[in-house]
């Protein structure tokens, strides 16, 4: 479909509004020269995608998902983000409660500066990024918290082959924290799995990583300059992919991610 999705609408939660691929059926909705594909904004809320595909956003800000304004509560599952010249996908530090569960984003930016296009780019309160394939984004991180992110929940996402895995931080006096980065696989990424950056030096609290998997992040596996992130209980292992070349991210045997 060639078309792009603009939404301000406000449901409630007792009665959310969902759009999902119909059964059976993998809608692929591309951009008709808009910056985004889907734009949710205003004061939108309680809505639901489902099963839709996402792909090739253009422009000079450009994100396949631009999640802006008051939104709130949005709900992402089941979706793919793919082939952005910038971002697969950017939340504005005004938006709440985005949840984005069992999706997969793959090789989104490269149109920009080095290092300024991402996966994911997360700004906002209350977010949930789970069970999610990342990979792909050569030109910058797996997933950006930054530069005003606050009680968000990283679980249980596979984030390999980016040039970055994971960075938190802000420039804005500890505008970032309470994140919390549990059960994830952060493997073969370019550069550093997992980094950190306080620009005005003064880093956030309350931040985790814990009981994650790393393996062969070729920068090192966390930035010898971490600060503001408080590491427990971390495993240095081989993932055990069962066809990383062909993009098999399940767990073969053997792996030290199994039951983790």
């Amino acid at each position: 479909y060639e078309t792009a999705i603009r939404t301000e609408r406000a449901a409630t939660a007792d009665a959310p509004i969902t759009v999902q691929a119909a059964s059976g059926a993998r809608p692929v909705i591309r951009p008709t020269g808009e910056d985004a594909v889907i734009a949710v904004g205003g004061q939108a809320a309680h809505l639901i995608f489902d099963g839709l595909t996402f792909e090739g956003a253009t422009g000079e800000s450009s994100a396949n998902i631009y999640i802006a304004g008051a939104a709130s509560d949005i709900t992402f599952r089941h979706c793919v983000s793919r082939g952005s010249a910038r971002q697969g996908f950017f939340s504005e530090r005004t938006t709440a409660r985005v949840r984005i569960d069992s999706c997969s984003f793959a090789n989104n930016g490269g149109s920009g500066p080095d290092n300024q296009d991402h996966n994911l780019y997360v700004e906002g309160t209350g977010h949930r990024i789970v069970n999610n394939i990342i990979t792909g984004a050569r030109n910058g991180y797996g997933l950006q918290l930054y530069p005003a992110t606050t009680d968000v929940v990283v679980s249980h996402n596979t984030i390999v082959g980016n040039a970055d895995g994971i960075v938190l931080g802000d420039e804005e006096r500890g505008s970032t924290h309470d994140i919390r980065i549990t059960n994830n696989i952060i493997a073969f990424n370019e550069r550093t799995g997992l980094s950190t950056y306080w620009g005005d030096g003064v880093a956030g609290t309350g931040n985790v990583a814990t009981a994650n998997v790393l393996f062969r992040n070729w920068g090192g596996n966390f930035d010898p300059a971490l600060r503001g992130l408080r590491r427990s209980a971390n495993v240095i292992a081989d993932p055990n992919f069962t066809n990383r070349a062909k993009g098999d991210y399940s767990l073969a045997a053997g792996s030290a991610a199994d039951g983790r």
